[in-house]
């Protein structure tokens, strides 16, 4: 098996190549992790327009909850993501991931390049 050293660029084209059918993507957990993302985040900018009895409608909140709300998201997705890596490890969560993944279907991995395939150089 040859192996071939790049630098990777979300393209998921290794998962058509893969021989063992290793590679997923955890779309399930993606979905879960956006709804999580917007719970907290909608709770945390409803909590600060009532504490401060803020009025959404000014220009300069809108700026400040944007911010809040990308700040927050870095935080809640390197949490998250710390404590799936952790969890990856229990039976339940893998096997829940790995249901929730659009690769386990057989349309997913539909396209193989051909053998003479050379990518671009850059």
């Amino acid at each position: 098996m040859e192996i071939l050293i790049y630098l990777c660029e979300s393209c998921m084209r290794c998962l058509n190549h893969c021989p063992k059918k290793a590679i997923e993507a955890a779309h399930g957990m993606a979905v879960i992790f956006w709804i999580i993302f917007t719970i907290i985040n909608a709770q945390i900018i409803i909590l600060i327009i009532n504490t401060l009895n803020i009025q959404p409608e000014v220009w300069w909140w809108r700026i400040v909850s944007s911010l809040i709300g990308i700040g927050s998201m870095v935080l809640i997705a390197t949490l998250l993501y710390r404590l799936m890596h952790y969890a990856m490890g229990l039976k339940m969560v893998k096997y829940l991931v790995r249901f929730t993944s659009l690769t386990a279907f057989p349309f997913w991995r539909r396209y193989i390049f051909p053998e003479n395939y050379k990518t671009p150089k850059r």
